[in-house]
This record gives C-alpha cells, structure tokens and sequence, in this order.
C-alpha cells in the first residue's frame, strides 16, 4: 500500500520500570511464577497480549488445581495479585524485543480496543522494563495437520474451537469433524458434544486405540482409528 502523508492523529505514551522479576504469559506457569516472586517480596511486572490473564485455563476443562477450576483459579490468582502493592498487572499488552541485560521491550494497548476513547488518550503505551530476572511464559501453539487444502474457510485447531466455545460461548459449527494425532482433541470433541454439537467424527492417524478414544466412543462419538484426512472440498464452508 501507499504510505500516509498525513501526521499521526493518535497520541502515544511510554514508560520506564526498574523491577525484581519480569513475567510473559499469564497462563498456568506465568500466573505461579509472578505470585510465587511477589509472595517472597520481590517486585513484579506481569503482562499478557489479551485482555482475560488465564491463557488456555479460560477454555481447556477438566482442569484442577487446588480444589478450583482452572478459571476460577486463575480469576482467585489474579485477583491476588492485583491486590498486592509490589504487582504490575499489564493485559493487551505485548513482549516484542528483549534487548541485552535483561531490557524488555513491551507495547500496552490502551485505547484501540474502546467504542469511544477519551479526546486526547494515548492509543498505545511503549514500556521498557529492566528485570533482575525474565521469565518467559508464552506457552505453545499447535501446528495445522498437513494435508491439501487445510487452509479452507472452517478448517481451524482445535484449540481455536475450544475457545471459541468455552470462554466465548460461540459453536464453530453444527456439525464438526476433528482430525488428531494426540489425546488432547478427545477434549475438545466431549465439550462440543455436550453443548449439543454434532461431532461427525474424530479422526486419529494412531494405529493403537487410546483409553481417550475408548471413552469418545463410550459416549456416542464416531473415532476412525489408523485414518487420514486426504483432501478437503468447498467453497464457504
């Protein structure tokens, strides 16, 4: 595209912080971390890139800890540290550089994401915060499973779908079909199966038969064991 000629209309801020211990990612590990440093004393900075800290804890289920959910854990461990002096709590808000000596650069999104911001209000502000420590908590994403045409309209992980139900409450489909070599979208296949889902089948590349598999199959889930995903077909869906 053309570059603007036009200046800026968005204001911006920044800010420097000198701090004990730097935490990314606010999930299971990074929300354990930042309350283990900030209960021994220590200050800590906490950021996460969306707007909820819990990370897959929101939309993953059958998680336990404490006698909690892994929400409610997470919204008692937040809560927590929010309440504590020597805690930063930083949400919508990006790691993107990680400079020498422990200088982490982070981008805070202030404003972008309100219906009417304040005249005036910075749009982003820019940290940079040097750490005694940094404690990269970013998680994992999982990869597509390869096959032609896996990037049609509809075709998304099975992570993106359980998320979409669990902390959005939005079906990705009437009828789905999961393709999987990992025990892990057995889960995801029960949680669209009883919010009344259609799942057409979950397909396993796994020659063996998982205990995972044996329960989908106890609760009326179609498991094609030793099979493939060969081609996909369609133009919307």
């Amino acid at each position: 595209g053309d570059a603007p000629k036009e200046a800026d209309p968005d204001a911006y801020a920044s800010q420097y912080a000198h701090v004990d211990v730097l935490v990314i990612g606010c999930g299971l590990s990074g929300l354990a971390a930042a309350l283990s440093a900030a209960e021994s004393g220590a200050t800590v900075v906490l950021a996460d890139e969306n707007a909820v800290m819990g990370g897959s804890l929101l939309s993953e289920t059958g998680i336990q800890i404490n006698g909690q959910s892994g929400a409610e854990w997470a919204a008692s461990t937040v809560a927590r540290l929010a309440s504590m002096e020597n805690v930063t709590l930083l949400s919508r808000t990006t790691g993107f550089g990680y400079q020498v000596q422990n200088m982490v650069c982070l981008v805070e999104r202030l404003s972008e994401h309100l219906p009417n911001p304040a005249p005036g209000a910075a749009r982003e502000r820019l940290w940079q915060v040097r750490a005694k420590r940094t404690i990269l908590a970013t998680g994992a994403i999982a990869r597509h499973m390869v096959y032609p045409d896996n990037d049609r309209p509809g075709v998304m992980l099975a992570s993106a779908g359980q998320r979409f139900l669990n902390e959005f409450g939005v079906a990705v489909g009437q009828n789905v079909a999961l393709y999987t070599a990992h025990d892990s979208a057995y889960q995801v296949a029960h949680d669209l199966h009883e919010c009344g889902v259609n799942v057409v089948a979950v397909v396993d590349t796994r020659v063996k038969p998982s205990a995972a598999a044996e329960k989908a199959k106890a609760a009326g889930i179609h498991v094609m064991q030793n099979s493939a995903v060969t081609a996909t077909s369609g133009r919307l869906r």
